[in-house]
C-alpha cells in the first residue's frame, strides 16, 4: 500500500518518470502526419467513430494536445486511446499505460498500466524502445504481486486475440 501511495504521489507531483520516452517527438508527429490523410479533422472523427484504430489513436493525440481546434482534453484523448488499444494498436497501448500509470483522463491503476505497456512492446521498434524504458520506470514503483498480475492479464489479451506465440511472448517479459 505505501508503495502504491508512493506511486500515486510521483504521478501526481508532475514527475516526467513515465512521460519521457513515451510521449517523444516521434509520437506528435505520428499524430501531425495524420490529418492530411482522413482530410481534416471532421474525416478523422469519422474514421475513428467508425472504429478504424489509427485514427482513434490519432484523435486521442489532438485531444491530448488540443489540436486543429480541439480542446485540450485528457478524458478525451483516453477514450480515444482505450478505443484504439482494445483493436491492438501497439502505440495507442502504450500511450493508454502512461495515462492509467500517471491517473491523467483516467482513473490511476498502475496494473492495467502495466498490462498495456507490456502490449505496446510487441509494436514496432519506437514502440518497443519506449515501452521497454517506461517499463522499467513503472515496475520500480510496483510490487512483484502487480507485476505478475500485469503480465497475466497481458498474456490474456494477446491470446484472446489470436497471438499464438503469446505463452512464448509472456516468457519473453521477464527481462
Amino acid at each position: 500500500m505505501a508503495l502504491y501511495e508512493a506511486g500515486k504521489r510521483v504521478a501526481k507531483s508532475g514527475s516526467s518518470i513515465y512521460r519521457e520516452p513515451a510521449m517523444s517527438l516521434f509520437g506528435i508527429l505520428k499524430g501531425a502526419l495524420g490529418i492530411p490523410h482522413y482530410a481534416g479533422i471532421e474525416g478523422c472523427r469519422q474514421e475513428a467513430e467508425a472504429g478504424k484504430a489509427q485514427a482513434q489513436f490519432t484523435l486521442g493525440g489532438f485531444y491530448e494536445r488540443g489540436q486543429f481546434g480541439l480542446p485540450q482534453d485528457y478524458t478525451e484523448s483516453g477514450k480515444w486511446y482505450r478505443k484504439a488499444a482494445e483493436q491492438d494498436h501497439h502505440a495507442a497501448q502504450l500511450y493508454l499505460g502512461v495515462y492509467l500509470a500517471q491517473g491523467q483522463g483516467v482513473e490511476q491503476n498502475v496494473v492495467e498500466a502495466l498490462k498495456w505497456i507490456l502490449l505496446a512492446k510487441r509494436g514496432g521498434a519506437w514502440d518497443r524502445h519506449a515501452a521497454n524504458e517506461t517499463q522499467v520506470r513503472l515496475e520500480a514503483h510496483m510490487t512483484e504481486q502487480q507485476i505478475a498480475e500485469a503480465r497475466v492479464m497481458a498474456g490474456i489479451f494477446a491470446a484472446e486475440r489470436g497471438d499464438t506465440k503469446s505463452a512464448q511472448w509472456l516468457d519473453t517479459l521477464r527481462r
